[in-house]
């Protein structure tokens, strides 16, 4: 039989073993006791208790190390042994369902079947890129009560229907991410109406949404609760839209907006709204190539408590917009500057000069950087542990051993700048 028709059978033989949940203490009993069992109770067709190592471990450790097994080999394991197979019916196996590896071998049949065994159980839910699944396994996770991590990502059954289905069902969802899917306007306000404890919400890369959709969020019973938001790749956003989503969203912590050309210095100005909410602290804007020194002037002037910034590949960031994010963001302890091709010495300058508490900084592709730059670095960022120097043609290999020695980590070297950097 082939690999992928074991892995097929593994997860349909999942369904069956987890019938045997609701009586696995007593089967353990039963076991321990020596007593004879009925056939349905049997474990397995040998006679005889296993005499393996993981067997004589205590039970709690064996769980943890069959917590790494997936879903497929899950079943599998528990038709070695019957001491195994008593291992297999802890509950906290079975509190995640992650379907991605076999992604392309689940049906709807695999699914209901599945979750409707471990419906009581399940907390954490991955059906990334499935895509054979349809209604019947969106209408079976709306009655996983418990439920409450779930990533739909570039799953192509969902729809602004089938995610109403859940969210309705799943109260206590803290977790969600549909990234890659088709939802719109009226998705986001479903999530908005139902979705009241949300905390982490992505929504990268969803191209049918509008302006009115992030008024929903701003609005919806789940504003306040928003602390991780991912709209990464959603261009159709307009500054209005950015704006309503800033003055609605006070409590977020981390946003994310990377692959985002269209995120432009308008664009900003009204995300730097975000300044009223002192809970920021991590902002990725990588590849945003249409921003400029004023834009980002304008954000970090209002936001000042980020400690996390990315700033790579926004090409036309220079020397003066680094200077401003380092006298107004001196909390900063990450940043990457990697593909910021304008940036000269005079931006490690100023970033030593007032960013202290700086433990991790790229500069790799920024190749008007020069020996100078590291001497800053050495006076100014005592606490630094990561430099990333790559494709710095202006870093000579002796400055670089020389750096070694004061930073932990260094990744060096002076290699011509890929092309995947866009320079040329």
């Amino acid at each position: 039989m082939r690999g992928e028709d074991c892995a097929e059978e593994g997860v349909g033989d999942a369904c069956d073993h987890i019938t045997l949940m609701a009586n696995r203490e007593v089967a353990a009993v039963k076991l321990t006791r020596g007593e004879n069992m009925d056939e349905d109770e049997a474990f397995s067709q040998g006679n005889g208790e296993a005499c393996d190592e993981i067997s004589r471990l205590d039970r709690s450790i064996a769980v943890k190390i069959f917590s790494y097994v997936d879903i497929a080999d899950l079943a599998r394991c528990a038709c070695v042994c019957r001491s195994w197979k008593v291992i297999m019916q802890a509950s906290s196996l079975w509190s995640r369902l992650d379907f991605y590896k076999v992604k392309h071998r689940v049906t709807d049949k695999v699914t209901t079947k599945l979750m409707a065994k471990c419906r009581p159980y399940l907390i954490h839910l991955n059906l990334r890129a499935c895509p054979l699944i349809s209604e019947p396994t969106f209408t079976t996770i709306s009655e996983c009560r418990n439920l409450q991590d779930v990533n739909f990502s570039e799953c192509k059954g969902l729809n602004d229907e089938t995610l109403k289905t859940v969210v309705k069902g799943c109260k206590i969802l803290l977790y969600l991410n549909v990234s890659h899917t088709g939802i719109t306007d009226s998705g986001l306000r479903t999530i908005s109406k139902y979705c009241q404890n949300v905390q982490y919400l992505s929504i990268a890369f969803c191209k049918r949404f509008s302006d009115r959709g992030l008024s929903y969020l701003a609005t919806g019973k789940n504003n306040k609760k928003l602390e991780y938001v991912d709209m990464s790749g959603c261009l159709q956003i307009t500054p209005l839209g950015f704006k309503n989503f800033a003055n609605g969203c006070v409590n977020v912590q981390q946003l994310y907006l990377n692959e985002f050309p269209t995120l432009n210095d308008e664009c900003m100005l009204g995300l730097s709204a975000l300044g009223n909410n002192i809970r920021l602290r991590d902002v990725t804007l990588s590849e945003c190539t249409s921003i400029t020194d004023l834009g980002l002037q304008k954000f970090t002037q209002q936001c000042k408590e980020l400690e996390r910034l990315d700033l790579s590949h926004c090409m036309l960031i220079t020397d003066g917009a680094i200077k401003n994010l380092a006298f107004c963001c001196r909390n900063l302890n990450v940043l990457n500057l990697a593909g910021c091709k304008l940036l000269t010495d005079s931006s490690v300058q100023y970033l030593s000069g007032v960013c202290h508490y700086l433990t991790w900084l790229d500069l790799s592709g920024c190749y008007l950087v020069t020996n100078k730059a590291l001497s800053y670095l050495k006076k100014g960022c005592k606490k630094m542990n990561t430099l990333i120097i790559k494709y710095c043609k202006g870093i000579q290999k002796p400055a670089a051993q020389k750096i070694m020695k004061h930073i932990r980590n260094v990744e060096y070297n002076n290699d011509e700048v890929p092309y995947y950097f866009g320079y040329y």
